[in-house]
């Protein structure tokens, strides 16, 4: 009986532990790339660089988290994968029609920022197929996982 509440801990251990890896990959990569999100620099070799880091991690993650066949953490992020791909249609349309709510900029900073390495001149089809192929990555693992 004892052994099975181990394991239980054990397994939340793990699972606090990548919502944890996940956090600090956003935190990390989004600190690296922000002077270039601030000062709206040309894009170099390092925000490409974090980017592809960001995006590594995160296909990590999400292959860690069906592994241990957790499908919260699956739909966590699959919520978080939705939101950014949500968020940044809004701006993108919001700035479009020079509506400037500050929140919601914030808001994609925090969710795009990481991924700054990836903007070029077609920044919104890039992030929209990223964060497609992303969510289409975790719901199969959702489907699959028990």
């Amino acid at each position: 009986m004892e052994e099975k509440y181990k394991e239980k801990l054990e397994m939340k251990i793990k699972k606090i532990a990548l919502v944890v890896v996940m956090m600090a990959n956003i935190f990390f990569c989004l600190l690296i790339n922000f002077s270039e999100i601030l000062s709206g620099v040309s894009i170099g070799s390092k925000n490409i660089i974090v980017s592809i880091v960001y995006l590594v991690v995160w296909i990590l993650i999400i292959l860690l988290s069906s592994y241990l066949k957790s499908k919260k953490l699956l739909k966590l992020f699959l919520g978080y994968w939705i939101l950014n791909l949500v968020l940044y249609f809004f701006v993108t349309l919001l700035l479009k029609f020079e509506i400037y709510i500050s929140i919601l900029v914030l808001l994609v900073v925090v969710f795009i920022g990481p991924m700054q390495g990836i903007y070029l001149s077609n920044s919104l089809v890039i992030i929209s197929i990223i964060g497609v192929l992303m969510s289409i990555f975790i719901a199969y693992f959702i489907r699959k996982t028990p």
